[in-house]
């Protein structure tokens, strides 16, 4: 009938009602008693509580205030000059810095001057060996790799001297160069080769003139062409005496022994084992000396240009 009213719908317009009227507070619809909801043939409902979320509260007018103020403040805040205390402090800090004894330059002594004198010494005298093999091999191969056969029946085989051109001839023990002279005593190294393996062997090549065969012996050391002596210079020496053939050939085969010792790169050397005097010049115990070092883990070198031999660029007088 109309005058009987659904629950759902009852609720329904309570509901409807509060929230048209704007109401923040709680609103509770209206309970129906057991008896009326049975009349009425509807179950009865439990109470219902419907709330209006509040607003959250906003506090970016209050921000805004908080920072005028403060930037006001700031702004009106007088600078405070520093207490008599803190310069004070400060002034002590800086005469301490000042006050700091400054360490004075310590002079070198006598044995670290000369410790770096015999350092660059060293250096310059191997640039300045380096340089000399290095001008020797081409002296060398420039004088005898020009020129017909027919011209190279005139040359006779040295070290051609670096700083005065061919017409003078280099002595390696002596360090000294003179003009070409045919009877001048001279021996060049012009092949080796080092063969590795479980018996290593070092074959050597040369040419002498005007020194006895028999005074000829081997050398194997790691100084440079620039060292005349190597042993009494510090450098390994290692002298191996030549067989007769050997020394009448101008070949040899040197067996490497492991009690030598021997460094990663030397020098292989022939050379007089008697001191030579020509013409009043004192040429010592001249050698010749391949020019540059040889790899004891296997190498091969030759003085003249690849392709060529001895027998092929002059004829020794």
């Amino acid at each position: 009938s109309a005058s009987s009213t659904s629950p759902v719908r009852g609720i329904s317009a309570i509901a409807a009602a509060a929230a048209g009227a704007g109401r923040t507070a709680q609103t509770q619809a209206a309970p129906l008693s057991a008896a009326a909801a049975a009349s009425a043939g509807a179950p009865a409902v439990a109470p219902l509580v419907l709330a209006a979320a509040a607003p959250a509260p906003s506090f970016a007018g209050a921000r805004r205030m908080m920072r005028m103020e403060l930037g006001e403040e700031l702004l009106l805040r007088p600078l405070r000059p520093p207490a008599d205390g803190e310069v004070a402090g400060e002034a002590r800090t800086a005469e301490a810095v000042q006050e700091l004894p400054l360490r004075p330059l310590r002079p070198p002594a006598d044995g670290e001057v000369a410790g770096e004198a015999r350092k660059t010494e060293a250096v310059q005298a191997r640039l300045s060996s380096c340089e000399l093999e290095e001008r020797l091999q081409a002296s060398f191969s420039e004088f005898f790799q020009t020129g017909t056969s027919s011209s190279l029946q005139s040359r006779s085989l040295r070290y051609p001297c670096p700083e005065h051109g061919p017409a003078w001839q280099h002595s390696p023990w002596s360090q000294t160069s003179a003009r070409f002279d045919r009877e001048r005593p001279a021996i060049v190294v012009t092949h080796a080769s080092v063969s590795p393996g479980s018996a290593p062997q070092v074959v050597v090549r040369w040419h002498c003139v005007n020194i006895s065969h028999s005074d000829l012996w081997a050398c194997l050391t790691d100084a440079p062409v620039d060292v005349n002596q190597p042993g009494p210079e510090g450098h390994l020496q290692v002298d191996v005496p030549l067989q007769p053939s050997e020394q009448d050939q101008g070949e040899a085969v040197i067996d490497i022994r492991e009690e030598w010792a021997l460094p990663s790169r030397f020098y292989v050397r022939v050379y007089s084992c008697k001191a030579i005097d020509f013409r009043g010049d004192f040429l010592g115990f001249e050698f010749g000396a391949t020019l540059r070092p040889l790899s004891v883990s296997g190498d091969e070198w030759s003085i003249f240009p690849s392709g060529r031999t001895a027998s092929s660029l002059l004829v020794v007088a």
